[in-house]
């Protein structure tokens, strides 16, 4: 068994890793073991316990600490590419928002991975946040929240028509808003994981090119 470490953002990501992702690659013979980044922490609570990104030297210290590690091969991240301005993250400048999606992420990565300068991390950006891979079905977001109104599924439909892919969701407003305008009660932890099990990897990675580029490298450990 080949262990890989995995900073994530949240309580979401990190359930979305222990649901979906560790299942599925168990079966390459992978250890998938979520960690959740640092926070500015409340009085009493634990160190962890309430995810976000707060700034890129907290990150790359838990990077740093993850990596320390040597029964890990890889340590990897799943970190929103949506909401960094301001949090100092390596490559990330007032102009890349103009450029297409796909190359911002290539150019964070990479600036990411240069700056850890380890061979074994592997940095990964979800474009915009792991909430865009639910509207690949919008109508199975709609499914598992009984109640709905029939005019929901509709409005998740046209969200998700005035897009190239789930991927690009966003313009100054990330998947996740967007469900929680239409469903409030949505909850990220608790319903995003089922959605995208219902969904299933294989549609997941068809439509979302980055994300399955990732998973691939992953399952080629």
């Amino acid at each position: 068994m080949k262990f890989v470490s995995i900073l994530v953002e949240g309580q979401t990501e990190e359930t979305v890793v222990k649901r979906v992702l560790s299942p599925h690659l168990n079966k390459y013979d992978v250890q998938l073991t979520p960690k959740i980044a640092a926070t500015r922490l409340a009085r009493g609570s634990s160190p962890g316990s309430k995810g976000g990104i707060v700034s890129y030297q907290r990150v790359k210290n838990d990077l740093i600490r993850l990596l320390r590690d040597s029964n890990v091969v890889m340590v990897t991240t799943m970190i929103d590419m949506y909401g960094l301005d301001g949090k100092g993250f390596p490559g990330y400048s007032a102009g890349l928002s103009s450029k297409p999606i796909y190359d911002q992420a290539d150019e964070l990565e990479t600036a990411f991975k240069n700056d850890v300068a380890d061979k074994r991390f592997l940095p990964y950006f979800a474009i915009h946040e792991f909430e865009a891979v639910l509207f690949i079905h919008p109508g199975t977001i709609a499914d598992e929240i009984p109640g709905l109104h029939h005019s929901v599924s509709g409005k998740l439909q046209a969200i998700k028509a005035a897009f190239e892919s789930p991927e690009h969701i966003n313009h100054s407003k990330p998947p996740s808003k967007r469900i929680l305008e239409l469903i409030p009660r949505y909850s990220k932890v608790n319903h995003s994981f089922i959605i995208a099990q219902k969904i299933g990897l294989i549609a997941i990675r068809a439509a979302c090119k980055h994300f399955d580029e990732w998973l691939t490298r992953l399952e080629s450990l």
